[in-house]
């Protein structure tokens, strides 16, 4: 996923969902069902049990987003060209050194906020997968191949297991792995969608990260280096 994964981020304004927030232990009742339980096949308590477990993943969401990106880059070398001409240089670094690298650590802040703004929001699916299609869009610019997307799996979920340890139980691998592939599924379909002349026109702002996990993460560091990877490449 490239650095850059407006539209209507100003239409949440909290930091957590509702029910993740409130305290109250007892599940959320169902609600009508809507398209997005069609492709996402998670019951609303295992929704529940998603939203408990993420809250524990975003107290390290900085963490869990470099854990993922090494994971990915160290099983597949050649994704840093992906990636943009300046994760050449992490090639040849060992772990504790591409923890400390600047850029990598905005790249997986941009990313784990959209996957943190995906999690949270599961039950507005006209807003889940417009974010998630306009992310995959901006993609687009970068000529990434859609599969590229899905190889994000098995580093997510190995991320996220060594963030939660013993919390990471069978059923909530599960569950992490139907959301995860839901994510990754809409986002290689948004980068292969057809662009409006006012996408094309915009295409590196179609999401930004509104920066609901800023305690863990900087977004603005990550939003100018987004504005310098458009100018860099000539989209304005």
């Amino acid at each position: 996923m490239g650095a850059n994964m407006g539209c209507s981020n100003s239409k949440k304004m909290s930091n957590e969902p509702e029910s993740a927030n409130s305290g109250d232990s007892t599940p959320p009742k169902p609600s009508t069902p809507s398209a997005l339980d069609e492709r996402l096949p998670l019951s609303q308590k295992q929704k529940y049990l998603l939203l408990k477990s993420w809250k524990g993943v975003a107290r390290q969401i900085s963490q869990c987003g470099k854990t993922m990106l090494i994971r990915l880059f160290k099983d597949d070398p050649q994704l840093m060209a992906v990636f943009n001409q300046k994760f050449r240089h992490l090639r040849e670094r060992d772990a504790d050194v591409l923890y400390q690298d600047a850029i990598l650590d905005a790249h997986a802040a941009t990313v784990m906020e959209a996957l943190h703004e995906a999690i949270t929001h599961l039950d507005d699916s006209a807003y889940v997968m417009k974010v998630l299609h306009d992310v995959g869009k901006m993609h687009q610019r970068y000529n990434v191949d859609p599969g590229v997307f899905l190889k994000v799996e098995k580093p997510f979920l190995t991320a996220v297991s060594e963030v939660l340890g013993d919390r990471y139980t069978k059923n909530m691998e599960e569950i992490y792995t139907i959301t995860i592939k839901f994510i990754l599924q809409t986002l290689s379909e948004g980068s292969t969608m057809a662009l409006t002349e006012d996408e094309e026109k915009n295409l590196s702002r179609l999401w930004r990260p509104p920066g609901r996990v800023h305690k863990f993460v900087r977004p603005e560091k990550v939003a100018a280096i987004v504005d310098a990877e458009a100018a860099e490449n000539g989209v304005h």
